[in-house]
């Protein structure tokens, strides 16, 4: 009986010894488990920045494009204005010389064909800087 004791008593030590590593690793499981968690909702939290990201991006890039066509236009605009201002001109001098003498009938075409040479004169030396 002593014998039956003692291999009773061994073998609940290699049940108790198992347990033990049984519980050890089923704490590693846990915490690996807890772990693959951590970093899945760092990977989502990353591709939810990286889309904010990418759409303010996308957002600036038109924002650009917009002020860039803005410009442009503004651009535009000014030298609308200008030739406006010099066809005023122009008609003011004419009026002013028709008193004194006939005023030549193409004075205004022969003025605007030299203000848009010269125009784009100056519009192709700002393109070249």
């Amino acid at each position: 009986m002593a014998e039956v004791a003692s291999l009773l008593t061994t073998k609940r030590a290699d049940a108790a010894a198992e347990l033990a590593a049984k519980e050890a690793e089923y704490k590693i499981v846990q915490e690996e488990q807890r772990q693959k968690e951590k970093i899945k909702a760092l990977e989502e939290e990353h591709k939810k920045q990286m889309a904010i990201q990418t759409s303010e991006l996308e957002r600036l890039r038109a924002e650009k494009d917009v002020e860039a066509a803005r410009a442009r236009l503004e651009a535009y605009n000014n030298e609308l204005l200008q030739l406006g201002d010099a066809r005023d001109t122009v008609l003011e001098i004419a009026d002013a010389d028709s008193r004194v003498k006939p005023a030549p009938k193409d004075i205004l075409h022969v003025f605007m064909m030299k203000t848009t040479a010269t125009a784009y004169k100056e519009k192709g030396k700002h393109k070249t800087k």
